[in-house]
């Protein structure tokens, strides 16, 4: 919409306008705006290159208009690690304004984090006899969290050990399992506890023999009971279970 014509030339001087103005029609363009930095979100391990970009700065915002920007990119690797480098692949806008501008895709380096993926290890609770030895062997556990097409069977997997404090001539009673030492490329691991259960020995009843003196006596008037002491050995022969005391 006219609001405003002035003649110009050499013989405007010789002309005025008058009547009413008409109308036409023109396109404005979207301003461009270019992207000076941008943010990239740390990530799990997911063995893609995937990155996310969250937000980003923009020049050549107008005012006080509102525009925000985010996109995608892609990790050099796939790997853990710190300030691995991002090539960013799109940038889209969003606010409020963001129909009046368009975004350059010369994009700015950046860099961002890979962490490593999380894996549990939780040991078998296990009972034995007391007596028992336990190896490492012995304790067994298991291992969750590999990526699909991931697990113990990658050439960087070490496995973790699991024990108790606990020794052949300890007492029966229960002992905490623990277990330390697994590693593995990108992931790293947490560890879960579970009981040693240490159960009495059994000694069979057979395996008892009494010795000691044998004393008689006679009813009397005093009727005197003459006590007995017995004392108890046990028969190891009759026993398969280890040592007993």
């Amino acid at each position: 919409t006219a609001t405003t014509l002035t003649l110009g030339g050499t013989d405007a001087s010789n002309y005025n306008l008058t009547g009413t103005y008409p109308t036409d029609t023109a396109a404005i363009d979207p301003l461009e705006l270019t992207v000076s930095s941008v943010t990239v979100d740390a990530k799990d391990y997911d063995g893609t290159t995937d990155a996310v970009i969250s937000d980003c700065v923009l020049d050549g915002v107008v005012g006080t208009d509102v525009v925000t920007c985010s996109g995608t990119g892609d990790f050099d690797t796939a790997s853990v690690g710190t300030g691995k480098s991002v090539t960013v692949t799109d940038i889209t806008l969003g606010g409020a304004d963001n129909g009046n501008y368009t975004v350059s895709t010369s994009y700015p380096a950046a860099t961002g984090d890979i962490d490593p993926l999380t894996l549990t290890v939780s040991p078998d609770d296990q009972t034995i006899t007391c007596g028992d030895a336990t190896d490492t062997a012995f304790f067994t556990f298991g291992v969750t969290g590999f990526l699909d097409g991931e697990g113990v069977d990658d050439e960087s997997y070490v496995a973790p050990e699991c024990g108790a404090a606990y020794d052949a001539g300890d007492p029966a009673g229960r002992y905490t399992i623990s277990c330390s030492g697994g590693s593995m490329d990108n992931y790293v691991f947490e560890y879960n506890t579970a009981t040693l259960t240490v159960e009495a020995f059994d000694v069979p009843a057979d395996a008892v023999w009494y010795t000691g003196q044998n004393e008689k006596y006679t009813s009397s008037t005093s009727d005197t009971l003459t006590k007995v002491t017995l004392s108890a050995t046990l028969s190891l022969d009759l026993i398969d279970q280890g040592s007993a005391e």
